[in-house]
């Protein structure tokens, strides 16, 4: 089951009947410009797959988006990954860890420039819950929380509460970009060389992380 926050498929919609337009309107500029935006609706509609030699290590969490790092927060016990998705970023996101989907909460909220951190943090957006290992005395979890912009005010998830996946699943999607947020515990994990402020990060690639203590029950 696929659901979607915020608006119907207004995109998908406008690039149908931008197709039946052009083939019945027979003026040229007309025609080129929707030619052109449809180009640029599908152009942000792309995705790029995992590569197939790539081995994922163990409890190890990669990055749920392409884009780039702009604030590492350390909340105490929980470090807050602030990546930024510029319009030319690939719009998915990916599951950053094999894990089990305990929840996902869709918070109501602005549509600031994602850019303007203070702003967006009140952003409309959806926080889902990926459960690492259940055990109540070895409570492991992340947060990955997909924000809205100026322009991206759409929404898409394609998982579900309860559900199994696997790293380098396609969760949702942001129309267009915007920003996306990882949770990590401290108490479980350390940031990996590749975290850091300014680098740039591939979805369900690039790991955010390196394991504490590998005792992992899923």
């Amino acid at each position: 089951m696929k659901f979607r926050y915020l608006s119907p498929y207004l995109i998908d919609l406008f690039v149908l009947f931008g197709l039946y337009y052009i083939l019945r309107n027979k003026d040229i500029r007309v025609r080129a410009i929707l030619v052109l935006l449809i180009i640029f609706v599908l152009f942000f509609m792309r995705w790029k797959s995992i590569p197939s030699d790539l081995v994922h290590q163990k409890d190890t969490i990669y990055s749920p988006a392409h884009g780039t790092i702009v604030k590492i927060i350390d909340n105490g016990d929980i470090y807050t990954i602030v990546i930024s998705l510029q319009i030319t970023d690939i719009h998915y996101q990916y599951v950053p860890i094999k894990s089990k989907v305990k929840k996902q909460v869709y918070h109501p909220g602005k549509f600031y420039i994602a850019s303007i951190l203070e702003k967006s943090d009140h952003n409309e957006n959806l926080a889902t819950t990926f459960i690492i290992d259940p055990n109540p005395n070895n409570y492991k979890f992340v947060v990955v929380k997909q924000i809205a912009g100026v322009i991206a005010r759409t929404i898409r998830s394609f998982i579900n509460v309860g559900e199994n996946v696997n790293v380098g699943d396609i969760m949702g999607m942001i129309k267009y970009g915007s920003r996306v947020d990882i949770d990590i515990p401290k108490r479980f994990y350390k940031l990996s060389p590749q975290c850091k402020v300014g680098n740039k990060v591939e979805g369900g690639i690039t790991p955010l992380t390196t394991s504490i203590n590998n005792n992992l029950v899923l």
